[in-house]
């Protein structure tokens, strides 16, 4: 903490200003709070702040609260202007225009207000405001310009206590002692309901005093325009310090104490002067480096000694306790700050527009080396020289002055190969620097390699790395001599953001895959399990690795910064980490920094200044977590506030809950994190996440409970837990079940009857279908049998329709073998034997026999299509009919040629008539007519 090194120093007397403003104007973490954001008016008078570390502040427009994470406005009863503040036993006084009262809190964590004035009946003056509260003992003192008005809690009841004439300017309350200044400038000290005065205002010299203080058992008055003065052998002597010039330039307007060694004090005209125990400043902050506004209203130190400031227009939170202190480049002057060192009893800082230094003993501004103009990348100190790589090349350092080395080339990084030697990573390769009579020298570039090498380590005599975000990790062998690379070889590692470092001899590569180690002997990367998995809990952008000493290596990413230190009794590292994410170092992403100064400090780049930090302590939690409002929704979005400290029964159609809640702990609020367990519907925590608020929404009736758990560091965690219960729908109550179950029952009896009676009809009407169904089975079978009859008629129609068509072949072929033989024997008619067989052939061979034989046949097995046939067309000729017969038959001409005892031309001129007979078409196939006749 700055307050524990400042009071070292102070003890020894060796220093005027505190360490931290050895460096300048080194600043606490400063957090403004603008009208805009917590929605209420400009103007803080006054603030105070309860047990469970809520903020209240006397506001224009009324009573202000803070709990780390919601503004609340609780508006002036009577819409005057908040003028004070006080909060005693967890109740919070307040007095306004005409009006002081308190306000309580209401189960449902709001505030209500009870005026003092209307419940006991008492009567102000005319424009009479409250501009203070305190307390002593059971007293609760409120101060107006015109008397003091004292509360007793325990009576219950009002009194008054006038000043010797009629105004206070001011009311003071030191070690149980109250004090007022009235309009004489006299100081009174308040003994048993009177008055005793302690120094005149003639003796103050019509001074107004700001506040008094208690220093060595002493009365301190801090004066609005003068400064200090002590009380000593009722003699007022001025307090002679540095910030006297200061302090008389600056008009005072409020003040407080720090731990009894510091003094908080608020201007009009300066903004805020914080003084150690000796009057030296240790900072000062206006507007433009921290506050909203130049005028300070009220200061307040909190439970954790961090001072809040209201202001004329907003209030500002800051941070006394933290490790981190802040040098902020307002006017833009420094840059960017990309490397720093410590060298020579003077701070070094490189940034983008060139190389600044300030001596370490000196409270003054840094000073920018001529020559240097442009980015610097680099500060190494090797040995007693100060190195500076720079866009335009190499030069050494020595106080306000600078010497070329190599120019022409940018330069990124410098490594130590021995005494008299140094390796240079360039734009376009390594170079090398010699030691010469005492003058380092450029002595030659590495042959054979010209990749801008930014980050290289030497891993041997003759072996190096280069990473490069685009090509690769480059294994380069070269001369002992360090003349040429002889090989230059890609590893098979992932490319992309990445760096690469050594500490302890070790060189370590880190890309968004892990974190390596290289094997010198195997010449490859191995993955470091163990630290890679730590790093994933966290985001790498830039991949940035930067080694401020042989033992200590820094990571940075967006939540922590990482520190990995060699464990002396193993090989492994050891990790730490600290809550000092992206927002809070504002560090050039893929160019982070670090630099170690003195006594455990590191100073860290960032955009616009620098941050010093110690790496100190864990934080440790100092408050618990609350819940500050609990809030129920249905779906027309009414809500309701409901109890914050007790079990609750929600109606079922309230069931979406929303939580809030804070963890007062206004030093790390950065760091804070929640995560929440809903019991009854999750069943895993939820991950750690900045919030302030949970809604759950569409609830199932039931019981639940809440865990919200906070942390501030790996192991500093609060929990908190609320139990509450979703109603059962109206439909589900139990009367609701009752009246479903008489319903149901009589539902049921009524079915039940329903059903009786509606079975027996269907009993009947089954019988009736059963019976229809087996007489349409019956009719069904009848079908079957007559179908089966008829398959078997066709089947023997079929069969003697073969029969015939055989029986014709016969024929046809009788015929054709009769009058082959007849043929053979005409030529032997001689003969009478031959004679009379040929009459016989002639006899047995008659057409009309045949055909009668065919006719006869053909009815049998194609019954009445002869018929049919001379019904349909009762002009076919006797001859037409047989061809028909035929053609039934599916006999070809040449089948039919033989049984007319015609050629088969004259069949087909035959079936050309029959065609015309019957009328057919040209389309029409006669064949398929005749058959499907």
């Amino acid at each position: 903490m700055i307050f524990d090194k400042m009071k070292i120093f102070n003890l020894f007397s060796v220093a005027v200003l505190g360490f931290f403003s050895l460096f300048g104007q080194e600043l606490p973490p400063i957090q403004s709070y603008t009208p805009e954001l917590y929605k209420a008016g400009s103007q803080n008078w006054n603030m105070s702040q309860n047990q469970a570390g809520v903020i209240y502040v006397a506001n224009n427009e009324g009573l202000l609260s803070f709990d780390g994470a919601h503004w609340r406005l609780y508006p002036s009863p009577n819409a005057s202007i908040l003028r004070s503040v006080y909060v005693h036993n967890n109740v919070i006084f307040s007095g306004a225009y005409m009006d002081f009262g308190y306000w309580k809190s209401l189960p449902d964590g709001s505030l209500e207000y009870t005026s003092l004035v209307e419940r006991l009946k008492f009567t102000m003056l005319e424009d009479e405001q409250v501009w203070n509260i305190n307390h002593y003992k059971q007293f609760i003192v409120f101060q107006s310009l015109h008397r003091l008005i004292i509360y007793n809690q325990i009576t219950n009841s009002l009194s008054t206590l006038p000043p010797p004439n009629d105004t206070i300017l001011k009311s003071y309350f030191v070690d149980d002692h109250v004090y007022i200044q009235t309009n004489d400038f006299s100081i009174y000290k308040i003994s048993s309901d009177k008055l005793i005065q302690v120094v005149s205002g003639t003796k103050l010299k019509q001074k107004l005093v700001v506040k008094l203080f208690n220093k060595n058992d002493q009365l301190l008055f801090l004066t609005e325009r003068d400064g200090f003065f002590s009380l000593r052998a009722n003699q007022i002597i001025p307090w002679r310090i540095g910030a006297d010039e200061l302090l008389k330039q600056s008009l005072v307007y409020s003040a407080d104490q720090i731990s009894n060694d510091y003094f908080a004090i608020g201007t009009v005209t300066d903004g805020l002067i914080l003084l150690d125990y000796f009057g030296n400043i240790v900072f000062s902050t206006k507007k433009g480096n921290g506050l909203n506004n130049n005028t300070v209203l009220s200061t307040f130190v909190d439970h954790n000694k961090n001072l809040w400031v209201g202001l004329d227009n907003g209030l500002a939170f800051i941070n006394l306790n933290a490790d981190n202190q802040f040098y902020i480049d307002d006017l833009g002057v420094l840059g960017a700050v990309y490397t720093s060192a410590l060298y020579d009893n003077k701070l070094y800082l490189g940034t983008n527009q060139g190389l600044f230094y300030k001596e370490l003993t000196a409270n003054g501004v840094f000073k920018k080396i001529d020559g240097l103009a442009g980015q610097v990348w680099n500060l190494k100190q090797i040995g007693d020289t100060l190195f500076c790589a720079h866009n335009l090349g190499v030069f050494q350092v020595s106080g306000a002055r600078v010497t070329p080395i190599l120019s022409g080339v940018g330069a990124w990084k410098f490594l130590s190969i021995d005494n008299n030697s140094i390796l240079v990573g360039t734009y376009n390769g390594l170079h090398v620097l010699k030691l010469k009579n005492k003058q380092w020298t450029h002595h030659n570039k590495l042959k054979g390699f010209d990749i801008s090498a930014r980050f290289v380590e030497i891993t041997s005599d003759t072996t190096a790395l280069v990473s490069h975000g685009y090509k690769g990790v480059f294994s380069l062998t070269f001369d002992k001599e360090f003349n040429q690379v002889q090989q230059a070889n890609i590893l098979p590692i992932e490319k992309g953001p990445s760096s690469l470092s050594k500490i302890s001899g070790n060189t370590y590569y880190f890309n968004k895959d892990g974190f390596y180690h290289f094997d010198v002997a195997k010449n490859k990367f191995e993955i470091n399990e163990r630290i890679t998995s730590i790093l994933k809990e966290d985001v790498f952008t830039a991949c940035k690795m930067e080694a401020v000493n042989d033992n200590q290596l820094f990571l940075f990413g967006k939540e922590y910064i990482y520190k990995l230190e060699k464990n002396i009794f193993s090989e492994e590292f050891e990790v730490s980490r600290f809550f000092i994410g992206e927002l809070i170092r504002k560090d050039v992403l893929g160019f982070e920094n670090i630099a170690f100064l003195q006594d455990n400090n590191y100073l860290i780049g960032a955009t616009e200044g620098y941050l010093i930090t110690n790496f100190s302590a864990q934080p440790k939690l100092s408050s618990n977590l609350i819940i500050s409002r609990m809030t129920t929704k249905n779906v027309l979005q009414q809500t309701n506030a409901i109890d914050i400290n007790n079990e609750n029964e929600i109606p079922y159609e309230f069931n979406s809950i929303t939580f809030e809640f804070s963890l007062p702990e206004y030093q790390y609020s950065d760091k804070i994190k929640y995560r929440y367990l809903l019991e009854g519907y999750n069943k895993d925590w939820s991950k750690w996440d900045k919030m302030d608020q949970i809604t759950f929404g569409n609830l199932r009736f039931g019981s639940y409970v809440l865990n919200i758990q906070a942390r501030i560091s790996d192991d500093e965690i609060t929990t908190i837990s609320r139990k509450f219960t979703i109603l059962k729908p109206w439909y589900a109550t139990n009367v609701a079940l009752f009246s479903y179950a008489v319903l149901i029952f009589f539902v049921g009896f009524t079915v039940n009857k329903s059903y009786k009676r509606y079975y027996t009809k269907q009993q009947v009407r089954l019988i009736q279908e059963n019976n229809q169904k087996l007489e349409l089975i019956e009719l069904r079978n009848n079908e079957q049998l007559i179908q089966l009859e008829k398959k078997n008629l066709e089947e023997n129609i079929q069969s003697k329709n073969r029969e015939l068509a055989i029986a014709t072949m016969a024929i046809v072929k009788k015929n054709q073998f009769l009058q082959t033989i007849l043929q053979d024997l005409e030529s032997m008619q001689s003969n009478p034997v031959v004679t009379r067989v040929i009459r016989i052939i002639k006899r047995n061979s008659k057409k009309d026999d045949d055909w009668d034989f065919f006719r006869e046949a053909f009815d049998n097995s194609d019954k009445d299509f002869l018929k049919n046939l001379k019904i349909k067309h009762p002009k076919l000729t006797h001859n037409d009919m047989r061809l028909c017969a035929y053609l039934r038959l599916n006999l070809t001409s040449k089948e039919i040629a033989p049984l007319f005892n015609i050629s088969t031309k004259s069949v087909e001129i035959k079936r050309y008539r029959l065609r015309k007979r019957m009328d057919l078409g040209r389309d029409d196939n006669l064949v398929d007519y005749i058959i499907n006749l």
